[in-house]
């Protein structure tokens, strides 16, 4: 039996020119872009949609019949992979959203690559017909939990069970007067090391994955479930782990609806990375396991310039230092606050 499926070319060239200076965005600048592009940066290339757009995206549906999982920029010979099934419609529908002013999904590309993020409605029909959604986690917020199932914080009943006394752990932050993350200048890195290369050899590290030696635990691959540095009584952890923003961002105007900037510097996508980030960095003090030491005292030490004062409402009865570190932790490193 056969299947004729038409696909009306004229139809097509509207949106020709739009994607021609997409593709010359992403094969000149893209790759090389240290973080990529972002939704908005992405639709104001693309500019306003053809006024046939609902059309197109129609055409395109019936039209629809790919396989490879994301469009990339073009091979050697100058042919670009196939993206997935419904890739092009989804693209299409998030364009013509955001002049609708409740856009559809978040839009990345890096290194050449596009990704989509959209909400599943499966899951969103699941928590609608169901009678009440039961959510398990030690370290999210009311508000992060909220974003992600699209309810009203205030319909959400919080319990849990009693804190344990931690009271044992000291945490102290180690002000570096800049954000240590994956990519650091060769000043931060010799500070870094300048205190690593004296650090007493019982004393445990985690690190972002590119500065990792051996036997450290990893940001985001080691947070959760690592018990391979339980019982440690030091744990230096060089910058919070902070995924990458412009993904988030994509994925929150998925969540929302809402075409977020990072320029805007927009309160509830802010408050909805930072929630991630510090819950991210107590799954990381959770590795020593210092609720199964209650006699022990433990020290964990952030190397950042974060403010953990928030760390109050995430975690009870920790001795949180908040004033300057001293010069005897920090003057190998480089640091000169404290002095």
């Amino acid at each position: 039996m056969i299947e004729s499926i038409q696909f009306d070319a004229r139809i097509g060239a509207s949106i020709a020119t739009s994607f021609s200076l997409l593709i010359k965005l992403l094969k000149t600048d893209g790759i090389h872009k240290k973080h990529g592009y972002n939704t908005s940066e992405i639709l104001e290339a693309l500019g306003q949609p053809p006024a046939n757009i609902a059309e197109i995206i129609s055409s395109v549906n019936e039209w629809e019949c790919l396989k490879n999982t994301e469009m990339t920029t073009a091979d050697e010979m100058g042919n670009y992979p196939n993206p997935e099934p419904k890739f092009l419609s989804r693209f299409l529908e998030i364009w013509a959203s955001a002049k609708e002013g409740k856009i559809k999904g978040g839009i990345t590309s890096k290194s050449g690559k596009i990704t989509l993020e959209f909400k599943n409605p499966y899951y969103q029909e699941i928590k609608e017909s169901a009678h009440c959604s039961i959510v398990l986690d030690a370290t999210s917020t009311t508000e992060y939990v909220a974003t992600r199932f699209n309810v009203n914080p205030k319909e959400i009943y919080w319990v849990s069970s009693p804190a344990s006394d931690l009271s044992n752990i000291t945490i102290q932050p180690v002000d570096m007067g800049c954000k240590v993350g994956k990519e650091r200048s060769g000043d931060l890195v010799s500070r870094l090391n300048g205190y690593r290369d004296q650090a007493p050899i019982d004393e445990k590290f985690i690190e972002y994955k590119d500065h990792a030696r051996e036997g450290d635990l990893c940001h985001f691959s080691d947070a959760r479930g690592s018990n391979l540095i339980e019982g440690s009584k030091v744990l230096n952890i060089f910058g919070i782990p902070r995924p990458n923003i412009g993904a988030k961002l994509s994925e929150y105007i998925a969540l929302t609806g809402r075409l977020v900037k990072l320029e805007d510097e927009d309160e509830g996508f802010t408050r909805f990375y930072k929630d991630e980030c510090l819950s991210m960095l107590i799954q990381e003090f959770g590795r020593l396991c210092a609720n199964r030491y209650t006699e022990e005292q433990f020290l964990i030490r952030v190397w950042d310039n974060e403010d953990l004062s928030e760390l109050r409402d995430f975690v009870c009865h920790v001795f949180l230092i908040l004033s300057a570190p001293s010069k005897a932790v920090v003057s190998d490193a480089g640091c000169t606050k404290g002095e």
